[in-house]
């Protein structure tokens, strides 16, 4: 008896603290993104989540920024040098598609400094979504 009673004392110890642990940890987040202007209305989105004034229960975690279709050529022009210094200053990881860049004939040697690369933004997008990232498709 009082093994079981030990038992149901442990389950119930262990489920309130991953409850807590739920409610009080931090929001991994994924923007997966096709247009050039999307790009600065999440780092906005971004800027916003991180500041101390927000009025939302998203706690920011990581911020992740993936780039997929033509507009990837942005993440290789000098105009765009501002917005990813403003991501890095965000602390948010600006991605670009390595099938995009292929498919647009472009090197992962040419994408801006700050800028990361995977192989395949799909993949990444659905493993991070598979670590419990929240994430926003445009």
């Amino acid at each position: 008896m009082i093994k079981k009673q030990i038992s149901i004392f442990l389950f119930l110890l262990f489920a309130s603290m991953v409850a807590i642990a739920q409610t009080t940890g931090e929001d991994n987040l994924l923007f997966l993104l096709r247009k050039k202007e999307h790009l600065a209305q999440a780092l906005v989105t971004a800027e916003q989540l991180r500041s101390s004034e927000k009025t939302t229960t998203i706690n920011p975690g990581e911020i992740v920024i993936i780039l997929c279709g033509e507009e990837v050529k942005m993440l290789t022009e000098p105009s765009s040098v501002d917005l990813i210094k403003n991501a890095e200053r965000l602390n948010v990881n600006v991605v670009a598609c390595g099938l995009s860049l292929n498919k647009f004939n472009l090197s992962r040697q040419q994408l801006l400094p700050g800028v990361r690369y995977v192989t395949n933004g799909f993949i990444k997008a659905f493993e991070l979504q598979k670590q419990g990232y929240l994430s926003v498709e445009l």
